[in-house]
């Protein structure tokens, strides 16, 4: 999904429009695929919570606007940065994530913590400043996606999830996707009209085509799709493990198939930014044992804790 989108903004640099039609698609698909999935599957929750005009716009439409924001800067950054470069920047959400909980008073604040956090930050300024093609635009770009990205997350747990109002996530996107939609192509269409339309559709039928971007309009869609089926069948752990999975093979792609070069301080940088990040998410998970013996004592009791696990199923198998 990243390639092709990264190709298809090569040839048209039209990132707002290009997401304004994910969300068209995705608009329709959601509406359409509980009718097409067996009832098994059970992607959507039988008690879905109504949605008033009211919550329509106090509550979604806010979210929707960061969700949109995020989504066509994203895009737009593909034009001015590397693929891999990207996805660095992108390994530290979760700790923004986590500050602007902290700052709305939604978390409460850990000294373990806010030492990963700074790890974190470190190894991002690293993958940064390591950048060989370095484009201020790309950045700000990506900078005002990460943080409209985690306003949204930070959102939907203030406004929705903390007021009763539990939504699968193909629900939320049934609600949320329209509204995007509505949003950017306003945005769109005063910001990236093209001067010369024939030579813009030339270029179109010529680079994408009505195949190509059909195709990018249904894997937009089930990337969500697989998303929601992953958290389903799996833990939060797994889906964390195959986020920063996915990120190592897209930045090992970008370098082996599309020839991205990137440098060793940058290497070091988003190493040290990924191992952060999981120390982060156990101190989350042990917040007592890391408050009382430290980031090292912490993580040398849950190591421990590991190692004595499976040796003794390793033992058990034995047996």
């Amino acid at each position: 999904m990243i390639f092709m989108n990264n190709a298809i903004l090569q040839h048209l640099p039209n990132p707002a429009t290009l997401t304004a039609w994910h969300m068209a698609v995705s608009s329709v698909l959601v509406r359409v695929l509980p009718f097409v999935t067996p009832a098994s599957f059970a992607l959507f929750r039988a008690d879905a919570p109504l949605v008033d005009a009211r919550t329509l716009l106090m509550k979604l439409g806010p979210i929707s606007m960061l969700f949109a924001l995020s989504l066509a800067m994203s895009n737009r950054t593909y034009m001015h940065c590397s693929v891999a470069f990207i996805q660095m920047m992108k390994s530290s959400h979760s700790v923004i994530t986590y500050m602007m909980s902290v700052a709305l008073a939604m978390q409460s604040f850990s000294w373990c913590r806010f030492q990963a956090v700074c790890a974190v930050w470190f190894g991002v300024l690293l993958a940064v400043t390591g950048e060989l093609e370095f484009s201020i635009i790309g950045f700000a770009c990506q900078c005002t996606s990460s943080v409209a990205e985690c306003g949204r997350v930070v959102l939907i747990e203030m406004l929705i999830n903390r007021k009763g109002m539990r939504m699968d996530p193909l629900t939320a996107l049934s609600y949320y996707a329209p509204l995007c939609f509505f949003l950017l192509v306003p945005f769109a269409a005063s910001t990236e009209m093209p001067d010369d339309m024939s030579a813009w559709w030339r270029r179109f039928e010529e680079n994408v085509g009505f195949i190509g971007i059909c195709l990018n309009g249904m894997l937009a869609f089930s990337l969500n799709i697989s998303v929601v089926l992953l958290l389903q069948k799996t833990s939060a752990v797994t889906y964390i493990l195959c986020g920063v999975m996915k990120d190592i093979l897209i930045i090992v792609g970008s370098v082996f198939f599309r020839g991205t070069t990137i440098s060793l301080q940058q290497v070091i940088g988003y190493t040290v930014a990924v191992a952060s990040v999981q120390v982060f998410n156990q101190v989350g998970k042990n917040p007592d044992i890391f408050d009382e013996r430290g980031i090292i004592g912490g993580l040398r009791c849950i190591l421990g804790w590991k190692v004595a696990a499976a040796s003794g199923g390793a033992s058990k198998r034995d047996e």
